[in-house]
């Protein structure tokens, strides 16, 4: 499952018990590692944290023909 825009980590580490594993994509370097903290501080393993563009992270992924059986989105508002 990918967790587009993920911020600190907040909705990856929710549902990170419900899934085999979370990527967890966020462009603001403090936002991913505060989700990293978050994840070490709650003992969560399955999930990982990338910085990157989320829209450019799954064309790339989908390029690669990499499976994704869920993606979250909560993008920002402008």
């Amino acid at each position: 499952m990918i967790d587009a825009y993920s911020g600190v980590g907040t909705i990856s580490l929710i549902v990170a018990d419900q899934v085999k594993e979370v990527i967890g994509v966020e462009i603001n370097n403090d936002g991913v590692k505060d989700a990293v903290m978050n994840a070490k501080r709650n003992n969560i393993n399955n999930v990982r944290f990338h910085r990157a563009d989320a829209g450019k992270f799954m064309v790339e992924l989908a390029m690669k023909n990499e499976a994704i059986d869920a993606v979250i989105m909560y993008p920002p508002s402008r």
